[in-house]
């Protein structure tokens, strides 16, 4: 088992993941196989805090909740109908300010 609670839930971008993995990597000795993992996994993919900060509040402006904000960002899509694709049950606007926030990570 890898916990045995939730503490808290909430919507992580993967460089927020990758924080959170680095503190406990310093606090504990020794890593379990699923932290490993996931932090080798993150140093691969995960972008900037910074910067996936920003676009997820910037995608936010535009009328994303923060889920959907952090979805895109951790997914990055590159072509608008990548992006139509993740929403398909509802029309997107401004998908080319959406694949402008995103090119920035």
């Amino acid at each position: 088992m890898i916990g045995k609670r939730i503490i808290s839930e909430k919507p992580l971008t993967l460089a927020e993941a990758k924080e959170i993995i680095a503190a406990e990597k310093k606090e504990r000795e020794e890593q379990t196989y699923e932290q490993k993992v996931t932090y080798t996994y993150l140093n691969k993919f995960a972008a900037a805090p910074t910067k996936t900060e920003k676009a997820k509040k910037e995608l936010m402006e535009l009328g994303f909740t923060e889920e959907e904000a952090v979805y895109l960002v951790n997914v990055k899509p590159e072509i608008p109908e990548q992006v139509q694709a993740m929403f398909e049950k509802r029309k997107i606007e401004n998908v080319d300010k959406i694949l402008e926030i995103l090119s920035k990570l």
